[in-house]
């Protein structure tokens, strides 16, 4: 059973809650999908490529805490290629949010006649009880014929149309599965049936408990994709356009030969220190290769022969340190003798858009955010979502907020105003070759 807390959070576009997992089945790969529906507001989806390097942090549901903690997986493989059993794609999860233009507003939840039982399935006697047969569109009943159910009534606002939801897990008993069922905020069960004639997944070797549930709104629109199931396969589901890999829009001022195409040197922190990772202590020995050299003009040249792993160089007394952690180099501890240098896309020309402070990146126009245009990494620093822009194999520009960090593939042509927010173009020097 997946509850739902109508929390939200604000996002650029809006305001986002999280999806409720209707139903969802898995194959013995660890590979499936979900039916999801939005209490509030619309579902919105973005694909977490296989081409993005795989990280055990990222949490939340099927990985989609890499977006952030109230995504749930519409579809997630392993990421295998055709040639074996699994679903294959270039999609990792495809993760969803709800997102609305106002926060959602939370109503009572809808209840029963005085005196009706609200922890067991209806039955007769009970004030309010009725039952359905399984023809009704209300009804999702396997085997017994029937659903039984109960009358509701709103202290507040209007009954909602009723919505589906399997219930999953191992639980002991079906009556377990009824305490359970319609558990996100503010819903209550309208019908119920022991087994669910629609539902995907297992319990105890028979169909999951099925309930058809109902809330209490004023403006809340319900939008799922329950009526009518996806009818593609898993493996069309697991191909997304927006991960296949594209060209960039930059535009070629002068030709050149150049296979660096603008990239160039700049020191990390002051005028002497060593390189670090996220922090000044973090010198994990995978941030970098170590090589003998006299000098530190031996020790770029080693960097430019390792391009594009290379992300910069710490040089010491004849010890090299080639950078190679994906994010970049953010911070430089002061340490006499050493000196830290970062290659790419150097951070002085990331300038701000509209003002920077308070604007969210968009692409021809206020509306244009399609997810697409950008990555996403999770930084608690400016600075450091300015380094990884200029680690990253393509960087237009930067938006930051709140430890969200987006690196933009296309050019950032106009902003809309967010509090929290602050977006970068880059604008280098006329002249530069960019990819």
């Amino acid at each position: 059973m997946f509850a739902l807390s109508l929390a939200w959070v604000a996002v650029a576009s809006g305001y986002s809650t999280s999806p409720i997992v209707l139903d969802f089945a898995e194959t013995r790969y660890g590979e499936g999908s979900s039916l999801l529906m939005c209490l509030h507001g619309t579902l919105q989806c973005r694909a977490l490529c296989c081409s993005v390097p795989f990280d055990r942090n990222w949490g939340g549901h099927k990985f989609c805490g890499h977006f952030g903690s109230h995504f749930k997986a519409e579809v997630w493989t392993n990421c295998w290629g055709e040639g074996n059993e699994g679903a294959g794609g270039n999609v990792r999860s495809q993760c969803c949010e709800c997102v609305a233009d106002e926060p959602p507003t939370i109503l009572p939840k809808p209840v029963r006649a005085e005196g009706a039982e609200s922890w067991l399935p209806s039955h007769k006697g009970q004030e309010g009880y009725f039952e359905l047969p399984a023809s009704h569109e209300h009804c999702d009943s396997r085997d017994d014929g029937k659903c039984s159910g109960f009358n509701l009534t709103c202290p507040t606002g209007s009954l909602s149309v009723p919505f589906n939801q399997c219930l999953q897990g191992s639980l002991g008993r079906w009556e377990d599965g009824f305490q359970l069922a319609c558990g996100m905020d503010g819903a209550e069960v309208y019908t119920y049936a022991y087994e669910g004639w629609g539902c995907s997944g297992s319990f105890g070797g028979y169909q999951p408990p099925s309930a058809f549930c109902r809330i209490c709104e004023s403006t809340v629109t319900l939008t799922t994709t329950w009526w009518p199931k996806p009818s593609k396969s898993l493996r069309e589901l697991s191909w997304d356009a927006s991960c296949v890999p594209t060209t960039s829009t930059r535009t070629t001022v002068t030709t050149t030969t150049d296979p660096f195409a603008g990239r160039g040197w700049e020191p990390v922190g002051g005028a002497g220190g060593a390189c670090r990772g996220d922090t000044a202590n973090d010198n994990a020995p995978e941030h970098y290769e170590v090589h003998s050299l006299q000098s530190l003009e031996a020790c770029q040249a080693q960097c430019l022969a390792m391009f594009p792993r290379c992300k910069g160089v710490e040089y010491s007394q004849g010890r090299c340190e080639v950078w190679v952690r994906p994010e970049g180099i953010f911070v430089a501890k002061d340490l006499s003798g050493f000196t830290c240098l970062r290659f790419g896309w150097p951070t002085k020309y990331l300038q701000p858009v509209d003002g920077g402070d308070g604007r969210a990146c968009r692409g021809d126009r206020v509306t244009d955010n399609l997810p697409e245009y950008y990555t996403i990494t999770k930084t608690r620093f400016l600075e450091d979502c300015k380094a990884r822009c200029a680690a990253a194999p393509v960087c237009e520009g930067i938006e930051f907020s709140l430890g969200r960090c987006e690196i933009w593939l296309r050019p950032i042509r106009a902003t809309t105003g967010i509090p929290g927010f602050s977006c970068f173009g880059y604008s280098p020097p006329s002249g530069l070759l960019l990819l």
